[in-house]
């Protein structure tokens, strides 16, 4: 057996190849099937568009709402559409899909669509101005105070997004923020000494995240000699329940339901009996006692 057979391709050392006549050693690169195109015939990957999901990113806009800015949401547009590279035709979109309340029905009347991104800004100034009045941004803020019914981190967003608008900043921002507070939690947040309201809110309010205020019920308790509202009201007079003597329709001189003595036919009949007869007016008393003794 001959020792090319054995060794095989390796027939001139182990670990070295035999080269065979079909390698070719060249330099030169093969060049690409698209090399000799033209650069417009070159399929370039078309631009992926933005989806409704990706369009979320952008808050709603509704004019109806206080805390509304056309100017700071269009703003918030060109903000994001620099960060994701959004071209003129994506943010016409996301501004078309955002779009809710007043700002919706504006946008379904109209009758052209095509302006270009400069002038859809424009148009939306324009069609919703707002200039919120300094005194009232100011009020809003100071009257927002915490609830039982939302959570500690709830509070300090929303609060800071009111003093963030009136422009405050430091030591007054922590002291709007301490404010709205409520009052046993008030002298504990001063006492922190805290610089900025980041500062009070990773210190001490991130750890009373679920706090309610428990206020201890106050019970009324009625004494014996205290007349109960609450009990069955009961005539003397008439003796039947509903109604108090002074409310009784019983006739005090006939003993019938139904009307007053004043104006009861029976003593009346008995006191013009006794003037026709004569006798002084202040015998009428003890006439009228007598009809009352009378058994119908």
């Amino acid at each position: 057996m001959q020792m090319d057979s054995i060794l095989g391709p390796y027939n001139k050392g182990l670990g070295k190849r035999r080269r065979s006549h079909t390698d070719v050693s060249t330099d030169e690169e093969v060049p690409d099937e698209n090399f000799f195109l033209h650069p417009q015939e070159i399929c370039l990957p078309k631009k992926r568009r933005v989806n409704h999901l990706e369009a979320d990113i952008v808050p709603k806009f509704d004019p109806g709402k206080k805390s509304t800015n056309v100017k700071g949401w269009l703003n918030k547009i060109d903000q994001l559409g620099d960060m994701y590279t959004w071209d003129e035709r994506d943010r016409i979109f996301v501004m078309q899909v955002r779009l809710r309340g007043a700002a919706r029905e504006w946008y379904d009347d109209l009758d052209d669509y095509g302006a270009s991104w400069a002038q859809w800004k424009e148009n939306l100034t324009k069609a919703f101005p707002r200039s919120t009045d300094y005194v009232d941004r100011l009020e809003e803020m100071l009257g927002r105070t915490k609830s039982d019914s939302e959570t500690m981190t709830k509070y300090f967003h929303e609060k800071m997004s009111l003093i963030k608008k009136c422009e405050l900043k430091g030591d007054a921002a922590t002291s709007c923020l301490i404010r709205g507070l409520p009052t046993e939690l008030r002298a504990n947040a001063k006492a922190y000494n805290c610089t900025s309201p980041e500062e009070l809110y990773y210190g001490f309010l991130s750890s009373l995240e679920n706090y309610k205020n428990i206020e201890a019920k106050v019970t009324e308790t009625k004494t014996s000699w205290q007349r109960g509202y609450d009990l069955p009201r009961t005539c003397f007079l008439c003796r039947k329940h509903g109604h108090e003597a002074r409310d009784c329709r019983r006739c005090e001189v006939c003993l019938r339901v139904g009307h007053k003595a004043a104006t009861c036919w029976f003593a009346a009949g008995a006191a013009g009996s006794t003037l026709s007869g004569g006798e002084h007016s202040a015998q009428t008393p003890r006439n009228v006692t007598q009809v009352r003794n009378v058994t119908l």
